[in-house]
């Protein structure tokens, strides 16, 4: 987006520090997103009403970053989670990955790559452990490098009507 321009020293530091810590969103695909939420995967589903819908930090369904649509999104922790289906295993669907990982990887991001059978077969405990290690030592990290951020992991109380 810079080349052929002239900028100063200062507003480009400004450019590479905006782009490692703000996310762009390409709003023409809203509409992709908005359908994408609404249709989610069976392993999505079972991930978001089992474990991400109450996690205490906020997680976001179907998120905008560029031009892609990623599965989940934590801002605070600043981590992308994929559930992956048959079609990343193809040699072209690895490539397209990998690529997309690096955009990713350039804003910072963290990117927890995980297959259907995964959240199939498991009961979502592996899911869960990897996943709250990964929000822990990202947090850890950012506050570490000057940002205040804090987390309580806790249990939900059950519904009244479950007690």
């Amino acid at each position: 987006a810079l080349a052929g321009r002239k900028v100063s020293a200062k507003r480009y530091a400004f450019i590479n520090t905006m782009k490692k810590t703000t996310v762009v969103k390409n709003f023409r695909m809203l509409e992709t997103a908005r359908k994408l939420r609404r249709e989610m995967t069976p392993q999505e589903t079972k991930l978001w009403y089992r474990f991400l819908r109450s996690y205490p930090v906020k997680i976001y369904k179907q998120r905008i970053i560029e031009s892609f649509i990623v599965d989940f999104y934590c801002a605070d922790a600043r981590l992308v989670i994929e559930i992956d289906g048959s079609q990343h295993y193809t040699e072209q669907g690895k490539c397209y990955d990998e690529e997309r990982s690096q955009i990713l990887r350039a804003y910072g991001l963290k990117v927890l790559r995980f297959s259907n059978r995964d959240v199939d077969r498991s009961s979502v405990r592996r899911f869960t452990t990897s996943f709250r290690n990964a929000v822990r030592c990202r947090l850890m990290m950012m506050t570490n490098r000057g940002f205040l951020i804090t987390i309580a992991y806790y249990t939900p109380p059950l519904p009244e009507d479950k007690i």
